[in-house]
Order: C-alpha cells, then sequence, then structure tokens
C-alpha cells in the first residue's frame, strides 16, 4: 500500500506540474505579445514627437528667415511644411539632409484625385496588400 500511495502522489505531482509548467508558457507568451504591442507604440510615439519637434524647428526657423530676410522662399517652405502636416500633401522622404518626394507616389496621389492624407494613407496601405 505504501508504494501504490507514492505512486498516485508522484502522478499527481507529475500533473501538477504539468500544468503550473502549461500555465506559465501560456502567461509568457501573452506577456511577450504585450511587450511587442508596447514596443511598437513607443517607436510610433517616437517617431511623432521627432516629426513634431522637427515640424515646429522647421517651421519657427522658417518665420524667422522670412521675417529677417523678407525672402518669399522662406514663406513658401513654411506653408509647405503646414500643408505636410495638415495632411493636404504626402509626407516628403527625408534622405540625408535633403527633403524629397517620391515621383511615383506624387503621380499616383494627383492620379486619386490629391485626397487628404488621411484617406491616401488608407489607399496605399490597401494597394500594398493587394486589397481589392
Amino acid at each position: 500500500m505504501n508504494i501504490h500511495f507514492f505512486v498516485r502522489g508522484s502522478k499527481i505531482t507529475a500533473v501538477l506540474m504539468v500544468a503550473l509548467f502549461t500555465f506559465g508558457l501560456i502567461s509568457l507568451k501573452f506577456s511577450a505579445a504585450k511587450i511587442h504591442q508596447a514596443r511598437e507604440i513607443q517607436l510610433v510615439s517616437l517617431a511623432l514627437s521627432r516629426e513634431t519637434s522637427d515640424n515646429s524647428y522647421g517651421l519657427t526657423a522658417n518665420v524667422r528667415s522670412y521675417v529677417a530676410s523678407g525672402n518669399p522662399l522662406f514663406k513658401e517652405n513654411y506653408f509647405k511644411i503646414l500643408d505636410v502636416r495638415s495632411g493636404k500633401i504626402p509626407r516628403p522622404v527625408r534622405i540625408g539632409g535633403s527633403v524629397r518626394w517620391r515621383r511615383d507616389e506624387l503621380a499616383r496621389w494627383i492620379a486619386a484625385g490629391c485626397p487628404s492624407r488621411d484617406k491616401w494613407d488608407v489607399v496605399e496601405m490597401k494597394n500594398s496588400r493587394n486589397f481589392a
């Protein structure tokens, strides 16, 4: 009877250990997913804050330069930044210190009727993922 008691206790212990191990793995999987999601949110937040900072600096620099020099180029750049920020035109691509727009993206944007950036981003997402 002592051996049966020991075997039964070992089986129960083994089942409990497997259950705890399984619960631990499931918890680990959900935790990893939450960490990944938080990291993605952090990256988006950093990109948005960098864009806001760059826009603020660009707007301030163009206003100061325009006031100091009266050069209309600074005024045009100021309004170009506002147009990008408000979604009237697509976002440019930064190459080194230069700001450029992709020719093919501008052509597609004009062909689509120059939609707002919110609508354009949805169109581009659908096109990149081959949605109908």
